[in-house]
């Protein structure tokens, strides 16, 4: 009796199993090999491979997919296996990678090289030449007073009351369209060396009865300091450039109404 029960109880999925099997079902192979998951109808449209032009068509004759078999599909594939021909893989999210922000920090607040300031003064090239190399003038707009040999090599001194004196050394005098020097950063009263220093170059051209003045700084990259001091450098100066050419335009305006 026990025996009979126990084999009409059996029967039913056997049997079903093997129906399913003959008649080509797609869970036929998820009931023997789980890993791998079931095939689709081998129909010629969904195998075949999709491109742009074929798009719209094939979303036309393409058979609808049955999202459970997709569901149970998906997750019991082994990683990194290729899906079975004809299957239709589910839709996921890619997961973004991305650098974190301390190793961005870098590449993103990375210490700018220059710094260039251009200005239109209402006065000749000949005057403005005179006040940005000339020493009764430079002491006027610039520093509380100046050193300055005005010749290719030739050393200078910019000394500020209460901040100290700031070494440096004439590069290129080309009267009156350019006029470069290279002097110390963030250290007052230290000599003069290329790995605490920045270039300083002062550009004039004429616009009519006016001149355009180009003030550009270099080197703030290449300085000896950590990155973080030679960004403070850098953020010093620039603010310092604004003030500073200010006073020239100030300086020359009053200098018109004598």
């Amino acid at each position: 009796m026990l025996c009979s029960l126990l084999t009409e109880c059996l029967e039913v999925p056997f049997t079903w199993m093997f129906e399913c099997w003959q008649r080509g079902c797609p869970l036929r192979r998820t009931l023997i090999d789980p890993a791998v998951g079931p095939d689709l109808p081998a129909d010629p449209v969904s195998r075949a491979p999709r491109g742009r032009a074929n798009d719209r068509a094939d979303e036309a004759v393409a058979p609808a997919v049955d999202d459970r078999f997709v569901n149970h599909w998906a997750p019991s594939r082994s990683r990194g296996a290729p899906a079975p021909e004809g299957h239709v893989r589910p839709q996921r999210h890619r997961a973004s990678v991305t650098q974190p922000l301390v190793a961005r920090r870098r590449g993103y607040d990375m210490v700018p090289q220059q710094i260039e300031r251009e200005i239109l003064i209402q006065a000749p090239v000949d005057v403005v030449w005179a006040v940005v190399t000339e020493l009764e003038h430079v002491s006027g707009w610039f520093s509380d007073s100046v050193e300055l040999d005005l010749r290719p090599g030739g050393e200078m001194a910019l000394h500020w009351n209460g901040h100290g004196t700031v070494r440096g050394r004439v590069e290129r005098v080309e009267a009156p369209q350019l006029f470069s020097f290279r002097w110390v950063v963030g250290q007052p009263g230290h000599e003069l060396i290329d790995e605490s220093s920045t270039l300083v170059e002062f550009r004039l051209s004429p616009e009519g009865d006016s001149t355009r003045l180009t003030v550009v700084e270099t080197g703030f990259s290449d300085l000896a300091g950590t990155e973080d001091e030679n960004r403070g450098h850098f953020e010093d100066h620039q603010q310092g450039w604004n003030k500073e050419l200010g006073e020239l335009v100030d300086y020359l305006a009053q200098r018109s109404r004598r």
